[in-house]
């Protein structure tokens, strides 16, 4: 594994405070303009009721019924 193009040290980076490894969009926002819709809280709550609203979805998932389907679908 590389880090641009050169070898990852996954241990030091495990290091890593997380606040300087937060992902920082000022970049996006500064050269292409771009802004997220959703606060990270926001997006946590809608993917957790999601989750919530959705048991049986996550359990055929879980159990391999989805990778039938893929498989049924697009073959092996």
């Amino acid at each position: 594994m590389t880090c641009a193009g050169n070898p990852c040290n996954l241990s030091a980076l495990a290091a890593v405070d997380a606040a300087l490894a937060a992902v920082d969009a000022s970049t996006l926002h500064g050269e292409l303009g771009w802004r997220a819709s959703e606060t990270f809280e926001g997006g946590l709550r809608g993917t957790l009721r999601w989750y919530l609203h959705n048991g049986q979805r996550v359990r055929e998932v879980t159990r391999g019924a989805y990778r039938s389907w893929v498989n049924t679908q697009y073959g092996q």
